[in-house]
């Protein structure tokens, strides 16, 4: 876990907040290791106990419906895993961030936050799989292939309503004001093409001391957002480089092929578990005290499931993820010219936010959305300015 840099050059990261950006990275993925484990043990015991059939007895004695129970059962089972969760939750969400100083919410305001969180996953989470069971009772053998089909219609819902419905529930979202730096930032619009001024400033200060950026939504709610952290922190031309590589991710359309991966990868691991789960079921009925995938009962074996299949699918969601940010990065490069306002604005993301400069190479492959910021500094130091040079 060096910080090799270019010969000449100040490492990312160096001295005291080298060892927090150490410090926080192993608290980080410790935590994360014991509480994934920790979270399917917890799923497999209830599961294997009985304890998700005695909850669908519960639930049939409220409601029989084929679209209100599974609402109600994953109300139930969501709470019930919260309530286990817990601990980790305040370990990694509030004594972590507090930790290396890197939030500002109290205990009560996190609390807070935490249960808006939880409100939402149901709000989003109860109807999906309300309409999938639906599904699974009317088509029980190519349910999946109807799910799959639904798939897509849900998550470019969700990614248009986020945006103008669920973020501005934790953050107040605003106009970028009049200014100099707004002058800046249209006129760089316009250079890329973008005649839409959909860039927004969110009050992130109210959370937490971090830096980000970020392009959200489709069609009439896709929006350019700026942490009001990163505002503060950056100098006009570091930002006007974030603002550019932004707009790369909005020029190539990147949010609509996130959805579209998103959405293969939802539909691949229908197909695996409507081929996969009933032999499951099959052969521990008798302990698992349910005998089909339609019945409410397997609602923890399915998030079981899922929890294990897109922990094996994240390397190929995040390589993706990563070439589309080192695409944003260079587009941004060719479009300003700010080779130097990069890596100073590099240098500011590592220090705000802690990250490790050079994690080791199968955590960035394995976890990481973005490439390290080693990377991301090569990359812009040694990629030609030439305006023939070819964009990746």
């Amino acid at each position: 876990m060096g910080t090799a840099a270019t010969p000449g050059e100040a490492p990312v990261l160096s001295g005291e907040r080298l060892e927090q950006a150490r410090a926080y990275f192993r608290w980080s993925y410790t935590l994360y290791a014991v509480g994934q484990v920790y979270g399917l043990l917890v799923m497999g015991a209830i599961l294997f106990t009985g304890g998700a059939a005695w909850l669908r007895d519960r639930v049939q004695r409220v409601t029989r419906r084929p679209v209100l129970g599974p609402l109600v059962y994953v109300a139930l089972f969501g709470a019930v895993l919260t309530g286990l969760d817990l601990p980790f939750m305040i370990l990694r969400g509030f004594w972590l961030e507090h930790r290396f100083h890197l939030s500002n919410l109290t205990f009560p305001a996190w609390l807070g936050e935490v249960a808006k969180e939880q409100l939402v996953g149901l709000a989003t989470v109860g109807p999906v799989v309300g309409l999938l069971y639906w599904t699974l009772g009317r088509w029980p053998r190519t349910w999946w292939i109807w799910a799959g089909a639904a798939a897509l219609p849900v998550i470019v819902f969700l990614v248009v309503v986020a945006p103008v419905i669920i973020d501005p529930l934790f953050n107040r979202f605003e106009p970028l004001p009049e200014g100099p730096l707004r002058a800046r930032i249209l006129s760089l619009a316009e250079r890329a093409g973008i005649q839409e001024g959909r860039v927004f400033r969110v009050d992130k200060s109210r959370q937490t001391r971090k830096l980000n950026a970020y392009v959200t939504g489709l069609g009439g709610t896709r929006r350019i957002v700026l942490w009001d952290t990163l505002l503060a922190t950056l100098q006009p031309d570091e930002i006007e480089f974030i603002m550019a590589h932004e707009m790369g991710h909005y020029v190539h359309r990147d949010v609509w092929q996130g959805a579209l991966v998103a959405w293969g990868i939802t539909v691949l691991g229908l197909g695996l578990m409507a081929w996969g789960l009933p032999k499951a079921i099959r052969r521990w009925a008798a302990r698992l005290r349910f005998s089909t995938l339609s019945d409410l009962a397997s609602i923890p074996l399915l998030g079981l499931a899922a929890t294990v299949y897109l922990f094996f699918m994240m390397p190929v969601a995040n390589g993706f993820s990563r070439y589309l940010e080192r695409r944003a990065d260079l587009y941004a490069l060719q479009l300003t010219g700010h080779r130097e306002a990069a890596v100073r604005a590099f240098r500011q993301l590592a220090a705000g936010n802690l990250s490790l400069p050079q994690p080791p190479a199968w955590i960035e492959f394995w976890f990481y959305t973005h490439p390290s910021l080693e990377r991301r500094i090569a990359l812009i130091r040694n990629w030609p300015l030439e305006r023939e040079a070819t964009l990746p």
